[in-house]
């Protein structure tokens, strides 16, 4: 016997919020994982001893103890930072995947979502998707007028 349109709905919408939240969680720590490179190279990068030459400014004489002992302190943070922000990431995605394994060890075969409910699935993440743009969106709208 087939399940209603409406209890398809209502099934397919925490199978959605995972698939979202997975993805959403999945792109934050590439994000924060590509921003910790960057921050890694340039912290590296000031770590030269080697004083630099300018041509546009002759006369100035930095101070490479200095600049070096900053990058050094840099880079330990730059990596205390990945530390935290992409082990967070880590251990929301390892929730999630478990999260899935458990459901699909716990629910009988004939209580598994049907055919209508995975149809149902992936407008309910393109909507939540919508949702979540015009909520980073609204966020914005302060930070982009001025």
């Amino acid at each position: 016997m087939s399940e209603s349109w409406g209890r398809a709905t209502v099934r397919a919408i925490p199978i959605a919020l995972w698939i979202f939240a997975l993805g959403v969680v999945s792109i934050v720590g590439a994000d924060k994982w590509s921003r910790w490179q960057n921050a890694a190279v340039h912290c590296e990068m000031d770590m030269d001893p080697t004083p630099r030459v300018s041509d546009e400014f002759p006369a100035y004489h930095e101070d490479t103890a200095k600049r070096v002992a900053e990058a050094t302190e840099g880079l330990k943070l730059v990596k205390h930072d990945l530390h935290v922000e992409v082990g967070t990431c880590a251990a929301l995605v390892a929730g999630l995947i478990g999260l899935a394994f458990v459901y699909r060890r716990g629910v009988p075969p004939h209580n598994r979502p049907s055919r209508r409910v995975w149809l149902l699935t992936i407008p309910l993440v393109f909507v939540f998707g919508v949702i979540g743009l015009l909520w980073f969106a609204a966020g914005l709208a302060g930070a982009l007028k001025g």
